[in-house]
C-alpha cells in the first residue's frame, strides 16, 4: 500500500511546484523555468538517494544498458510532453486539446497492456473509466462543451493525444526502468531511476539553454531562492510519482494521481472564494467514485 500515499505526495507537490514554475518562468523563460525544475532539483536527487542507501544498502548489481535506456527515454519523452502541453495553452481550440489530454489514463492502461507489464483487472478497468468520465465532466465545467464533430475533426486534437501519449509512454518506462534494479527497497529502486533520469535531463537542458537561450540561463542565476523550491517541489514530486510506479501499476498510479484535483479546487474554495459549477460537483462525484472503486476493489 506504499503507493498510495507517495501519489498522494507527488500530486500535492505537483500542485504545489506548478506555481512556483509559472512564477518563475516569468522571470526567465518556459525552457528556464523546466531547467531550473532538473538542475535544482538534483542536488536534492542525490542527498535522497545517499539517505536511502544508508539505510537500506546498494544494490548488488549494476544495473545493465536496459536501464539506461529506460531512464533517457523516459527523459526525453517527459520534457517533450511538457513542451507539448505548453503549445497546447496557445491553440485556439484549448478545449478540445484538453478533452483529449484526460485520455492519459486510459492510454497508459492500453499501452501498458500491449507493450510493457501492466496487469490491470476488470474492477480496475471500470475503475479507471468512471475516473475518465468524472475528467470530462470537470473539463467540460471550465472550457465549456464541445461538439463530437469538433472532437474528431480538429487538429488541436493531435496536440492533446500527443501530449497524453507521451505523458502515458514516461510513465511506463519509468516503471519499467525500476524493474530493472536489483533491489527489494521500492524506494530505493525509485531513487536510482529519479538520480539516473533527471542527471540526463539536466544535462539535456543546459546544453539547450547554453545553446539557444544564454539570456535566459543567467536570468536564472538572480533567482536562486525560487529555482531552489521549484527544484525541491519538483524532485519531491518526482520521488513520489516514481515511487509510487515503482511498486504499483503506471495507470492506476495516474487515476488517484488525479486526486491533485482536489487540492486545486480546496485553494479555489477557501483562497480565492470561487464557488464550483454544478457539472463540477458531479464530476468530482465521479472522479470520487472511480478512485475509491480503485482502492477498495483493484
Amino acid at each position: 500500500m506504499i503507493w498510495i500515499p507517495f501519489t498522494l505526495l507527488a500530486a500535492l507537490m505537483q500542485a504545489v511546484r506548478t506555481a512556483g514554475q509559472k512564477q518563475l518562468s516569468q522571470a526567465s523563460s518556459i525552457m528556464g523555468a523546466t531547467t531550473a525544475r532538473y538542475t535544482h532539483g538534483l542536488p536534492f536527487a542525490w542527498a535522497y538517494l545517499g539517505l536511502l542507501v544508508w539505510l537500506f544498502g546498494w544494490p548488488g548489481a549494476w544495473p545493465g544498458p536496459r536501464f539506461f535506456v529506460f531512464c533517457l527515454a523516459a527523459g526525453l519523452t517527459q520534457i517533450a510532453a511538457t513542451a507539448v502541453l505548453i503549445h497546447m495553452f496557445r491553440l485556439r481550440n484549448f478545449a478540445v486539446a484538453t478533452m483529449y489530454i484526460k485520455s492519459e489514463i486510459l492510454l497508459t492502461a492500453v499501452i501498458g497492456t500491449l507493450f510493457f507489464t501492466e496487469e490491470i483487472s476488470s474492477w480496475g478497468w471500470l475503475a479507471m473509466i468512471i475516473a475518465f468520465l468524472g475528467l470530462i465532466f470537470l473539463t467540460v465545467a471550465k472550457q465549456g462543451w464541445v461538439s463530437p464533430l469538433q472532437l474528431i475533426s480538429d487538429p488541436s486534437a493531435l496536440w492533446g493525444l500527443a501530449a497524453a501519449l507521451l505523458f502515458a509512454l514516461t510513465s511506463l518506462l519509468l516503471r519499467d526502468a525500476s524493474q530493472q534494479i536489483a533491489h527489494d527497497n521500492v524506494m530505493l529502486r525509485a531513487s536510482c531511476v529519479l538520480v539516473t533520469m533527471v542527471s540526463m535531463q539536466a544535462v539535456l537542458c543546459l546544453v539547450w539553454m547554453a545553446w539557444r537561450e544564454r539570456p535566459a540561463l543567467l536570468a536564472l542565476v538572480g533567482r536562486p531562492g525560487l529555482a531552489s523550491f521549484v527544484g525541491f517541489t519538483s524532485l519531491a514530486g518526482s520521488a513520489g510519482w516514481f515511487t509510487a510506479m515503482a511498486a504499483m501499476n503506471a495507470s492506476y498510479v495516474k487515476t488517484l494521481g488525479q486526486i491533485e484535483l482536489f487540492f486545486v479546487m480546496g485553494i479555489s474554495l477557501f483562497y480565492f472564494r470561487e464557488t464550483p459549477k454544478r457539472l463540477e460537483w458531479v464530476g468530482f462525484g465521479f472522479l470520487v467514485l472511480g478512485i475509491l472503486l480503485l482502492l477498495v476493489m483493484r
